[in-house]
């Protein structure tokens, strides 16, 4: 597979599974043997997003970079803020209390 043809698929996850809430759309990216803590198969893949989502309904992936060595691909990706979400839920102190 194509370097080009690797983007397309991540970032196709990004925007259709993790953006939209497409997650069939993760049987097309993901093989059958493809295996994780939750089990194997696309459907393995999906169940960690759904349970995000599930948590923060508003929850969105934007790609900064991604980079492609060999097999592997790295992506950088505008994160949560979880020391907002840590002060929210009084994980720790507000260290700018107002």
């Amino acid at each position: 597979m194509s370097v080009a043809e690797r983007e397309v698929r991540v970032r196709t996850f990004v925007d259709e599974v993790w953006n939209k809430r497409n997650y069939e759309v993760a049987g097309h990216l993901y093989a059958e043997s493809y295996t994780n803590g939750f089990g194997t198969g696309p459907a393995a893949r999906v169940e960690p997003i759904r349970k995000y989502h599930e948590t923060f309904p508003d929850l969105r992936m934007e790609i900064e970079d991604l980079h492609f060595e060999g097999e592997k691909v790295v992506r950088e990706w505008v994160g949560a803020d979880k020391l907002g979400l840590f002060i929210q839920l009084g994980v720790v102190d507000d260290p700018w209390p107002k």
